[in-house]
């Protein structure tokens, strides 16, 4: 049985909105970042079967979406991949909600699952798998192995 890979992908730059709360698009910033995991990506080599899961915030989407489409994806959004609510979660129902989806995970048939996060999200599921600390820049990635 050949192991998962997880492509933990921190949404690109997005525009600064005036109300931090907001649920805005990239910049042009952010654009760019997203041609180079593009070119990345497109370039890598592919083996086995992918899925493409993002937060349902409108950065992440319009960060992996492109991918998802070079790859013949359809892209699915998962509210588990959301960043913590500033208001009314706690950080043990936040890392709770992490752990369910990392477990959920595991059961699929896909041998690589890109996901689009949060700063928040990505290093929570990094600890929680390798039970390290890991930073990923906007636009950036880690890749884990179940």
């Amino acid at each position: 049985m050949s192991k998962k890979k997880l492509v933990l992908i921190r949404h690109a730059h997005r525009k600064v909105p005036k109300d931090r709360t907001e649920d805005n698009g990239l910049s042009k910033k952010g654009l760019r970042q997203v041609e180079k995991l593009l070119s990345y990506w497109s370039n890598a080599e592919k083996a086995g079967r992918v899925v493409f899961l993002s937060s349902p915030k409108k950065r992440c989407v319009q960060t992996i979406a492109p991918l998802a489409e070079i790859f013949g994806e359809k892209l699915s959004i998962d509210p588990l991949l959301d960043e913590q609510k500033q208001k009314g979660e706690s950080n043990k129902d936040f890392s709770g909600r992490v752990k369910a989806f990392l477990e959920t995970s595991k059961s699929g048939q896909a041998e690589t699952v890109f996901i689009c996060s949060h700063a928040d999200w990505i290093p929570a599921a990094y600890d929680k798998v390798k039970h390290k600390s890991v930073r990923v820049k906007k636009g950036s990635w880690v890749e884990v192995e179940l």
